[in-house]
């Protein structure tokens, strides 16, 4: 769809329910206005992972939908969440921002992730 609409591309791979940075980036970040306005022109995908413990080789080739995901993973070297990577409309890589620390803010972070 990026391509199609000749946007940026932003993936966001978090644990949505169970890791205390990616609940604390979606409620500091990803839901502000600032954060909002810098999305509204860009395709947002979120790909969210279950714990750890729901992540075994046994459950993942028991889930395609798990394995799919465990793919991207790996595909994309995400060892930590929350991780976000912003690609421009050809698939390059603009910008990879792994972690978020409490409190950082809208600005600092879409600034640690050098993208404007």
């Amino acid at each position: 769809r990026a391509a199609a609409e000749n946007t940026r591309l932003v993936v966001e791979f978090t644990g949505s329910t169970w890791c205390p940075p990616c609940k604390a980036l979606h409620a500091e970040v990803l839901t502000s206005a600032e954060f909002k306005a810098w999305a509204q022109d860009k395709v947002l995908v979120m790909l969210d992972f279950p714990r750890a413990g729901e992540r075994t080789p046994e459950k993942v080739a028991a889930n395609p939908e798990l394995a799919k995901l465990m793919k991207l993973k790996d595909e994309f070297g995400v060892s930590g969440f929350p991780t976000l990577f912003v690609f421009d409309p050809a698939g390059r890589p603009l910008g990879k921002q792994v972690g978020y620390g409490r409190g950082q803010g809208p600005a600092a972070y879409l600034k640690q992730l050098g993208v404007d």
